[in-house]
């Protein structure tokens, strides 16, 4: 994997477990707040050497919904 040292743009959708009170694909109005969320992930992002800081992230699209099939989908775009 090679390192970024460019401007990045983060895109992530955080899809939390259906409580069956919802949609799939609703989005999430609730607590974790995106940006607690996104400060976590940049911060593992980092460690795992995908950029040399998170401050190059430059743009950042966070989305969260409920989801019947859970995860957290990725992309990172150079500037």
């Amino acid at each position: 994997m090679y390192k970024r040292q460019c401007g990045i743009r983060l895109i992530t959708k955080w899809l939390f477990p259906n409580d069956g009170k919802h949609k799939d694909g609703e989005y999430k109005t609730t607590k974790p707040d995106t940006d607690n969320l996104q400060k976590m992930f940049k911060d593992c992002m980092t460690k795992l050497d995908f950029w040399t800081d998170d401050q190059l992230v430059a743009s950042e699209i966070c989305e969260k919904f409920w989801a019947d099939i859970p995860g957290i989908y990725v992309r990172i775009e150079e500037l």
